[in-house]
């Protein structure tokens, strides 16, 4: 969906629902790793005649299967980022804020099986990358 209610305001969303699932496999070991259940973006951007622009958006990815008979789950998350630029004729300031509200996430997430060397059986488990905390960033791009 996108939406415009006057000239510099521009809204959107999009929202993906799925239900993805092997079909050779049996009932109970058909899921997906990995594969996303329900995604969401939505931004309420703006754009001045003064040079000025920028926004605010989130990402949503709700938990999905972390293997393939979904006992392990590969956790989601929210996450909102922030732009302000101003544009001149000859240069560009902008800040960027992701993360803004320092949510914990993990950004990649797997299953694997480990057996550590005072383990008596392998253990499977998620293993994940953590996710970008509260990262602002200032830019300055110059024009010649």
């Amino acid at each position: 969906m996108r939406y415009q209610p006057i000239k510099c305001l521009f809204i959107s969303l999009n929202t993906n629902l799925a239900k993805p699932r092997y079909i050779d496999s049996l009932k109970q070991h058909n899921y997906i790793e990995l594969a996303p259940t329900f995604t969401s973006t939505a931004a309420i951007d703006f754009q001045l005649k003064n040079g000025m622009y920028g926004g605010i958006s989130y990402r949503y990815l709700h938990d999905r299967p972390g293997n393939t008979d979904n006992t392990l789950t590969a956790r989601g998350y929210f996450t909102t980022d922030l732009t302000i630029n101003y544009r001149h004729k000859n240069y560009e300031l902008g800040l960027s804020i992701e993360n803004l509200f320092n949510s914990v996430w993990d950004e990649s997430q797997i299953a694997y099986t480990t057996r550590l060397k005072n383990e008596v059986q392998p253990v499977e488990q998620i293993s994940y990358t953590p996710g970008v905390p509260f990262y602002p960033k200032f830019k300055l791009t110059v024009f010649f």
